[in-house]
């Protein structure tokens, strides 16, 4: 069974223990049918008999739209059949999930091939940038730009846990600007419409 004060993440995995018993007087099969994303296993029983109770496990994985949700309800049917007699019950279960996030996280660095422990004037470099949605949400319409070079980028979605490819900007050559501030400042930003 799941652990009712916590709450699940994103692709976390739930396990729901369902227990069922024979009320009736007579052995029956019983089926357990689950939510459409929901196994259950084992999903029938032969010849239950009359007063003994049978257990199984049902796992579901955590969706975006659970998140959205705030939880999730999972709904079991146990039909009990004898012939051509069928009796159907449902029993509901719920888990909490966490609260929607939304976060892009970038990270910036200097081409191998570019490194120096010190710039002069007229030296180029080049960059890597690779943005990541740390959230539990895909984000539409995300924009990587890097201001320094001028470079920018368009995704159309970028899903929980996916990189963008490395993006290589354009070369930068230090300035004499660059030089009086005593260092080359590059800032990346990643935006989307949802965030």
């Amino acid at each position: 069974s799941h652990d009712v004060e916590k709450a699940y993440a994103l692709d976390e995995e739930v396990t729901f223990k369902i227990t069922v018993k024979n009320v009736y007087d007579t052995p029956m099969t019983i089926m357990l049918e689950e939510k459409e994303g929901v196994t259950v296993t084992p999903g029938t029983f032969e010849n239950v008999a009359s007063g003994e109770t049978v257990e199984a496990t049902a796992k579901y994985k955590i969706t975006e739209q659970d998140i959205v949700n705030g939880s999730f309800v999972n709904v079991v049917t146990a039909s009990f059949s004898k012939d051509k007699e069928v009796y159907r019950f449902q029993a509901t279960d719920t888990v909490k999930t966490e609260p929607v996030r939304k976060q892009i996280a970038v990270e910036k660095t200097i081409l191998p091939e570019y490194e120096k422990s010190v710039y002069a004037l007229g030296d180029t470099i080049k960059y890597s940038i690779v943005a990541t949605n740390k959230g539990n949400q895909t984000l539409k319409n995300v924009y990587v730009t890097d201001a320094l070079t001028q470079d920018e980028w368009y995704f159309t979605e970028l899903r929980p846990g996916q990189p963008t490819v490395a993006l290589e900007t354009k070369e930068y050559t230090v300035t004499e600007e660059d030089i009086l501030k005593g260092s080359v400042v590059n800032v990346a930003t990643a935006t989307s419409d949802e965030k």
